[in-house]
């Protein structure tokens, strides 16, 4: 299991939880009570790296967006693996009734409506073809004739492996950015931002290079309540290890207004107010503490908001019960009113849920 997304899937106001893997996705509805392990359902996945759920055909129904990496080796048969829509239908999701879309080594999907036409589109970050990291992602525009080839962008991409879409000005447009790390060679590049626009047109004329070379994932919300939303690094040089949060403002953001966090090896991270206290906090997986001959059991963080950009933050941390996990999320499964937070376990066919309560 490599990735995971909550959402309610059937609109009786539960989460359900989307669990990425290998050979396939696994879904798991939600109950007053929790999970129910015994209504699962699966669906074809070709290494699923990215999941979205959101209504696209004005249904009323979400559909599932899988993200499919697929394998560097190509079977000349099929190519790269393609991504995939599965359509809902009264009675839940058909294997079926999906629609496959072309994308090269999709490793994140966004669902957001991108060109003011009020039908929703899908950006797929692409991370190689079966030669080179030198590839584009993708854009597909959404219409009434739902989504095919011959309407889709490209933006300039290398190893494209985190992509998050928001208003980051407040201009009334959404932005794309864009994390990438390779380029020829084993690195990690520069984030870009594709800033939209009247024209909707996203391109690299109308885009920004951020001075930070982060890892991975990362998370965009208003952490310091200014108005402006602030970016969740897992790392920038010179100090790749160690997580950090650039603060937006009214005039963009600078990379050297960033608070550096107590987390190293971070792997993922999600935003939430997990304890009521009015404060986003940080939920980090990590990397496990190396020792001699051992690589560690990997770790979950959270940093806990305050008043003052989260200098001197308290944090809480536990081991996972996994030899690794990439990737977790939060919802309130069970609707006691408490956040639960979700960790698929890398070689196990399961993940680990952590319940929340009144103590945390």
């Amino acid at each position: 299991m490599q990735t995971l997304l909550a959402a309610n899937l059937n609109d009786d106001n539960f989460s359900d939880l989307v669990i990425g893997g290998t050979h396939k996705s696994v879904v798991y509805y939600g109950t007053g009570t929790g999970l129910d392990v015994e209504k699962v359902f699966e669906l074809p996945a070709e290494n699923c790296k990215g999941i979205a759920a959101a209504e696209l055909n004005r249904d009323g129904k979400p559909a599932i967006i899988l993200a499919n990496e697929g394998q560097r080796t190509v079977d000349p048969a099929r190519g790269i693996a393609r991504s995939t829509i599965y359509w809902a239908a009264a009675t839940g999701f058909d294997r079926a009734n999906r629609t496959h879309l072309p994308t090269l080594g999709a490793t994140t999907v966004q669902v957001a409506e991108l060109n003011g036409d009020e039908f929703p589109d899908i950006l797929f970050g692409n991370g190689h073809d079966d030669r080179f990291s030198g590839v584009p992602s993708y854009i597909y525009w959404g219409d009434s004739n739902g989504y095919s080839s011959h309407r889709r962008q490209e933006l300039t991409g290398f190893g494209t492996i985190g992509s998050g879409v928001l208003d980051l000005n407040r201009d009334g447009w959404p932005d794309i950015l864009l994390v990438s790390y390779l380029s020829g060679k084993r690195d990690t590049l520069l984030a870009v931002v594709f800033w939209g626009n009247t024209a909707h047109h996203y391109s690299s004329a109308s885009s920004t290079l951020m001075d930070i070379r982060p890892n991975m994932e990362f998370s965009m919300a208003d952490m310091d309540d200014d108005g402006f939303p602030d970016i969740v690094f897992l790392g920038d040089r010179p100090r790749p290890e160690e997580a950090i949060v650039v603060w937006g403002s009214a005039d963009g953001f600078d990379p050297e207004d960033r608070t550096q966090l107590p987390v190293r090896g971070a792997q993922s991270n999600n935003v939430a107010d997990l304890n009521r206290d009015g404060y986003l906090n940080i939920l980090f997986t990590a990397a496990g503490k190396r020792g001699k001959g051992r690589k560690g059991t990997p770790r979950a963080v959270i940093v806990w908001g305050n008043g003052d950009r989260l200098r001197n933050a308290q944090t809480s941390e536990w081991e996972l019960l996994s030899s690794g996990t990439e990737s977790d999320a939060i919802a309130d499964l069970n609707k006691d009113g408490y956040l639960d937070l979700i960790f698929p376990l890398h070689h196990a066919n399961q993940s680990g849920i952590w319940y929340g309560n009144s103590r945390g």
